[in-house]
């Protein structure tokens, strides 16, 4: 889970790079969440609960219940840590890429000039 955090931390700062509010917001999160200072609750309601020292807020739908975002504060760091929770969530649970199997053929033919029995064998289309 510590890669999926750092991966949607870098993710999330790559989406705000042109907005500098936001930028501040998530870096602010970011550095809360790796210091354990925030705790977040990813809902399944597109909300959660993000709880640290000063208490625990209700984020749902971009909206924060602190009292910075009921006095106008459109880039509360709460939104963002759960912004982030839910960019690790998708990452920690993404499937893995499976590989291909490799496709092996073995087979014999005839060598076009001479006629003769030739043992072949072909890996994904591609003749060994």
């Amino acid at each position: 889970m510590n890669q999926a955090i750092h991966t949607a931390i870098e993710t999330a700062k790559a989406k705000v790079a042109n907005n500098a509010a936001w930028t501040r917001s998530v870096e602010k999160a970011a550095q809360a969440l790796l210091s354990g200072e925030l705790i977040v609750t990813v809902l399944a309601n597109n909300g959660g609960v993000v709880t640290s020292a000063r208490g625990t807020y209700h984020v749902r739908h971009g909206f924060c219940s602190c009292p910075a975002a009921m006095n106008g504060c459109n880039h509360c760091y709460h939104v963002s840590a759960l912004r982030i929770a839910t960019i690790a969530d998708e990452v920690a649970t993404a499937p893995a890429p499976t590989k291909k199997a490799l496709y092996i053929v073995r087979c014999v033919e005839r060598d076009v000039v001479t006629k003769r029995r030739v043992r072949a064998v072909y890996c994904d289309g591609w003749s060994i």
